[in-house]
């Protein structure tokens, strides 16, 4: 409905057959009326001159003479219309009815607010829900407060991953069309729990002792958001929601066959070979067969032709009730011996553009570049053997240096950007850079955490009690077997402290033996004790925990060959030496800097924050690593588009239908009195011509 000026009066009819009807039976009454001749009784006068106006009603009851238009005439034809009009139920906008108080209107603009199906004309349901809320602004009827209350006033919020204020409260319709105007669409998926938290801060009272104000909550969405929102209502007691639903018909078919997943690793046997993993989502009910094109940096290496079973339905009669998209894995070996940017097309046109590509960033296959930090003079660490040997059975690349060589490494901006992993060995450095790290036997600089040796009192020899065997760093490890000779006191920070995150994984008598730290987006393994002082060399279980450390501390992210990032989580990179911020240019162009503080080893990561819009972006000022960054949807809730009446809370119905302004006013009796006044101004006026 497209948004009218609020200065113009739109006049409905809500049953205009009987106007119609009316007026089709009122009007030849009249004629008729006029075309009847008059039966008078004939009389000799003398003369005629005092007859002049008996004349003139002779000749207009004249049948075949042309009716002649006479102001008794209008005025009697414009009553019958008003009677006529009267009954065809004429209404106007009930603005005085609109919605008063504070007014929220949210809009959401995630991936499946892209869909191009919300009328014939391929118009994306963010437009229409935009043109809606367009219609509502329109219709608010503002006004100043009074008593201490605000008044009618309105703010916009939009929402996807994460929602945002784009016009705080205000009574300037120019300047909330404006903001819903320069929403723009994301490809993130809905998180309705968050928009509604951040709604309700804004619910407020009017004073101390008064009640809250009312607040409308005006929802525009496809209702195809997170389905299971964990947000409570406690907030929205005082809150009217109502819901408007955009797009198509619930019982409409979406045509959508988008990625949902993708991830790509080197061949353990071949390194050069790229194993390419895809999951293929089909939203409509019919099987789909579409070609599928995968190119190593612009040059196609496969075209294949996918078939995706179609979509399983709702139960019958549940409008809105979820699908069970088809779908299709698929597997695929591309030879990349030098790495470059997979691009995964769907070469057909759907519903939603956002899922139909994907990117993913190879890197090169090479060891893992570890840099080992042991006591001893400079040039003359003394790194243990077996931890050495382990790291080496591993596939690492060592090369070993003192703690005094390791500080002066800290000094020089850049010197460790080349290493992957940092292990001490019965060295506690000075700083650390962001560089996972593994530690043996010597605690680190990380608040809250400490390694504490009792020489006085040394705490008698101990044997794991418990591991927690689910976790990366401990797959396919026993250690029922080892005892440690001289186990140190691990501390480790209680619960969460902002980005730090501390958890034991492996415990003794005297508590946790084995921590895992992880700092922002740095992974940290601690092992509180030194590895000769212990039986675990003699394990083969000691190298498969150096190989599964590696895999979890650098393989979880540079081990795999691809890389990229969800268009709802964070995309942090590297800059080069030297550079303090990056320009991220791609589908939308995003500035970022790092922090003041430099980072030790002169290594920086700047925090891009979610990238909303999904496509292969070129970061300006990032290493080479990090030069090319890859954002995907993947997301199977969003691929599948549907839509809802019924947008749930918490496990409750929160709006339902649409949010319609008030009924219209009907306004027959205007008419009617209308009706009145020219009848007895026409009944006047025929006095007045008839008096003698």
């Amino acid at each position: 409905m497209p948004a009218h000026d609020p200065a113009t009066l739109a006049i409905t009819f809500l049953d205009p057959v009987s106007g119609i009807i009316a007026g089709a039976i009122a009007a030849p009454l009249l004629l008729l009326l006029y075309f009847l001749k008059l039966r008078r009784r004939p009389i000799r006068v003398s003369s005629t001159m005092l007859w002049e106006r008996a004349v003139e009603d002779l000749q207009v009851n004249a049948p075949i003479r042309w009716l002649r238009v006479t102001l008794l005439l209008i005025l009697q034809a414009i009553a019958l219309a008003l009677l006529a009009g009267a009954l065809a139920r004429p209404a106007i906008p009930d603005g005085r009815a609109a919605p008063e108080g504070r007014i929220v209107i949210l809009i959401d603009n995630s991936a499946s607010m892209r869909a191009a199906d919300a009328d014939e004309r391929g118009s994306s349901r963010l437009d229409a829900a935009k043109r809606a809320a367009l219609q509502l602004v329109d219709d608010i009827r503002f006004r100043a407060g009074t008593d201490g209350a605000r008044g009618t006033q309105a703010m916009v919020i939009e929402f996807a991953a994460s929602p945002s204020v784009v016009q705080p409260f205000t009574t300037n319709r120019a300047l909330l069309r404006a903001a819903i105007e320069r929403i723009e669409p994301t490809d993130q998926p809905a998180r309705f729990d968050a928009a509604l938290e951040l709604a309700s801060a804004f619910f407020v009272y009017a004073d101390e002792d008064s009640e809250p104000e009312m607040t409308t909550v005006a929802l525009f969405s496809d209702g195809w958001v997170d389905p299971d929102a964990r947000g409570d209502r406690r907030g929205l007691s005082n809150a009217l929601m109502r819901f408007e639903r955009v797009g198509p018909a619930l019982d409409a078919p979406t045509d959508n066959l988008g990625i949902v997943a993708v991830n790509a690793r080197r061949d353990d046997d071949s390194p050069s070979t790229v194993l390419l993993f895809l999951r293929v989502q089909n939203a409509s009910p019919d099987p789909v067969r579409a070609p599928l094109t995968i190119f190593l940096d612009g040059e196609p290496e496969r075209i294949v032709t996918l078939e995706v079973p179609g979509a399983t339905p709702g139960p019958p009669g549940s409008a809105g009730a979820p699908i069970t998209p088809g779908e299709r894995a698929a597997t695929y070996e591309i030879d990349a011996p030098g790495g470059g940017v997979l691009r995964i097309v769907i070469n057909r046109p759907d519903a939603l553009a956002s899922d139909n590509e994907a990117h993913v960033v190879l890197d090169p296959p090479r060891p893992v570049r570890a840099l080992v930090i042991a006591p001893g003079a400079p040039g003359f660490p003394g790194a243990d053997p077996y931890l050495l040997r382990a790291l080496e059975s591993a596939g690492a690349q060592t090369r070993t240096l003192s703690a005094a060589e390791y500080s002066a490494l800290l000094e020089r901006p850049g010197a460790l950007r080349e290493a992957d992993l940092l292990v001490f060995d019965r060295v506690r450095p000075d700083a650390l850079p962001d560089i996972p790290s593994l530690s043996f036997g010597a605690t680190i600089p990380v608040p809250g955490v400490g390694v504490a040796r009792d020489d006085d009192d040394p705490p008698p020899a101990t044997r794991f009690l418990t591991w927690r065997r689910a976790h990366p760093a401990l797959r396919h490890v026993s250690l029922d077997p080892v005892i440690v000779a001289r186990p140190l006191r691990v501390s480790l920070p209680p619960g969460g402290a902002g980005r730090l995150t501390a958890e034991g994984i492996a415990f003794g008598d005297s508590g946790p033996l084995i921590a895992a730290i992880e700092d922002g987006r740095t992974r940290r393994l601690l092992v509180g004790f030194e590895v000769s002082r212990s039986t675990w060399p003699e394990h083969f279980s000691f190298t498969v925990f150096t190989i599964n450390a590696l895999d979890y501390l650098v393989g979880a992210d540079a081990g795999a060959a691809g890389r990229w990032f969800r268009t709802d989580e964070t995309a942090v990179v590297q800059t080069e030496p030297g550079r303090a911020n990056v320009r991220a240019v791609g589908p939308i162009t995003i500035e970022a800097s790092a922090p003041d503080a430099i980072t030790p080893g002169g290594l920086r990561n700047v925090s891009l924050g979610a990238v909303p819009r999904a496509g292969l972006y070129t970061v300006e000022g990032a290493s080479a690593r990090d030069r090319a960054m890859a954002v995907n949807l993947a997301d199977p809730h969003e691929s599948a588009a549907g839509t809802r009446d019924i947008v749930v809370l918490a496990g409750e119905a929160s709006a339902a239908g649409q949010f319609e302004g008030a009924p219209p006013r009907e306004i027959w009796h205007w008419f009617v009195l209308c009706a009145l006044v020219i009848l007895t101004g026409e009944w006047l006026l025929y006095a007045w011509q008839m008096r003698v």
